[in-house]
């Protein structure tokens, strides 16, 4: 009867700790940073849109222009069709952006062609940036050289 009364005991002890552990205060180090995440996140431009990928040289340029494969060459984005943005960022429709973060194998395979680009927009003078977060061929067709 006492090793009854023993095991009833433990398996009492133990279903009233869970509870208390399951429920033990949080540290509020999470809580403040999903805060500054959250503010961060919010102040930050981004831009989903469509375009036509460019050589920046091809800006200039009155044929069009290939891009060697062992060469290096910053690449734009033209003729841009808003799709959605962050409040704060200004009108895309029209504007030409400069493409950050994307192999240059991929750039030259998408150039001269109609894409999708997700992106943070970082305003700079003459031509802002798009850091991009993902692109993507689109359906359409582009100029064979970029409007002016």
């Amino acid at each position: 009867m006492i090793g009854k009364l023993l095991i009833l005991t433990s398996a009492l002890a133990g279903s009233l700790l869970t509870p208390v552990e399951a429920q033990a205060p949080r540290s509020a180090a999470p809580a403040a940073q999903e805060g500054a995440a959250r503010q961060d996140s919010a102040n930050e431009k981004k831009v989903n849109l469509e375009g036509c990928v460019f050589p920046n040289r091809a800006l200039s340029s009155q044929d069009p222009v290939v891009v060697p494969a062992d060469s290096r060459e910053d690449f734009v984005v033209t003729d841009t069709k808003a799709i959605s943005a962050s409040p704060g960022v200004k009108n895309v429709d029209g504007q030409q952006f400069k493409l950050i973060g994307v192999a240059q194998e991929r750039l030259r395979d998408l150039s001269g062609k109609r894409v999708g680009v997700s992106a943070r927009v970082e305003e700079k003078p003459g031509m802002s940036e798009l850091n991009v977060i993902s692109i993507l061929e689109a359906v359409g067709s582009c100029p064979a050289t970029p409007k002016r």
